[in-house]
């Protein structure tokens, strides 16, 4: 089983809600994304013999500093996101490290490889709001 993406060539940027509500209404990938990305690994692989592909179509979330986010937000409010193209090969191990911190009564792994500061949330100064 292999797993092979596509560039923003074939997959623009979605920058909304509606955006990849669209996406997905497709249904179906672009042919030419299928050729090119079968093209590409055969390139990569010409000894592998393919004898089945399924296109799927999917989305993937990027982060502002391309670090994934295993964090929380609030008591109780955890957040495990941004794969940035890369969740195929490490969601195991940051589901793993979400379990971890969720787990862990410091609230984060024992596993001095992984650096908290480097799986923070980046969030917005949140607004002051009165009523009128």
């Amino acid at each position: 089983l292999l797993k092979i993406g596509p560039s923003t060539a074939f997959a623009p940027p979605l920058a909304s809600k509606a955006d990849v509500d669209a996406w997905f209404a497709r249904t179906s990938c672009d042919p030419a994304f299928v050729a090119a990305a079968l093209a590409a690994l055969r390139r990569l692989l010409p000894d592998v013999d393919v004898i089945a592909t399924t296109p799927l179509l999917c989305v993937t979330d990027n982060t502002p500093n391309q670090h994934p986010y295993v964090d929380f937000l609030e008591t109780s409010w955890a957040v495990c996101t941004g794969g940035n193209g890369w969740a195929a090969k490490s969601s195991e191990q940051l589901g793993a490290l979400a379990a971890d911190m969720l787990l862990s009564p410091t609230g984060w792994s024992r596993d001095p490889d992984f650096s908290q500061a480097d799986f923070l949330a980046l969030r917005r100064p949140r607004l002051k709001c009165s009523l009128l």
